[in-house]
């Protein structure tokens, strides 16, 4: 298994990309009249750079995903839709970032690491954290992300905030038939609060991620 997938040869741009709005030349000013006033639409080209992308895959697909969880890196994965390798797992060591927690009481090894056992091992974690130490640490400082852009296309913000848009764009209901028009603005801003991360050891190669009787023919 190392073997093989140390020797996986693939251009990872066309693997993990998302395809958006195709950029054409477009008229860059159009004006129309409405009422007593004419309006004057200016089109132009925007590019996103997103310093932190990455691609969420927990935060519209929980309920398939789970701290050190292995999927497909495919286009199912950029449309947030990940494939979970559906294989044995070797044991798992968990931490957490909780504050206080000594002699390793912020580690935790799950032998089997399926979903149920890992999602258990981090309740484990949390409860062991208020049970001995939260008193002292009443108030956790949380880690803040901010973020907001402009919206002109679903695509462009999908480029922003990551896949995870799509998902919640039905409730968010951006209408961006009357922004294409003009007859709107609307800016959407992401806000999270983390007060916790829960983190994997890295094994020392990539077979140890796996069940011994796995094989190659399986992943």
């Amino acid at each position: 298994i190392d073997k093989y997938i140390q020797g996986l040869d693939y251009n990872k741009n066309n693997v993990l990309v998302y395809h958006g709005d195709a950029v054409t030349n477009v008229p860059p000013r159009k004006g129309y009249k409405d009422g007593n006033e004419y309006i004057v639409v200016e089109k132009k080209k925007k590019s996103i750079n997103q310093n932190n992308a990455d691609i969420q895959v927990v935060n519209a697909i929980s309920s398939l995903t789970y701290p050190g969880a292995l999927v497909k890196a495919n286009s199912e994965l950029v449309e947030n839709q990940p494939d979970v390798l559906p294989v044995k797992r070797d044991s798992l060591t968990l931490s957490i970032d909780l504050p206080g927690m000594t002699n390793q009481d912020n580690k935790i090894v799950v032998k089997n690491a399926t979903k149920s056992n890992v999602n258990n091992a981090v309740n484990t974690l949390v409860e062991r954290w208020n049970e001995k130490y939260a008193q002292a640490y009443p108030n956790v400082s949380a880690k803040i992300d901010y973020d907001d852009e402009m919206a002109y296309s679903e695509s462009q913000l999908i480029a922003k905030f990551g896949t995870a848009f799509k998902a919640v764009n039905n409730s968010l209901n951006v209408n961006f038939g009357a922004i294409s028009e003009g007859k709107m603005q609307e800016e959407v801003i992401s806000f999270k609060q983390i007060y916790y991360n829960v983190n994997v050891n890295e094994p020392t190669r990539p077979s140890r991620f796996f069940g011994k009787a796995v094989t190659k023919e399986q992943l």
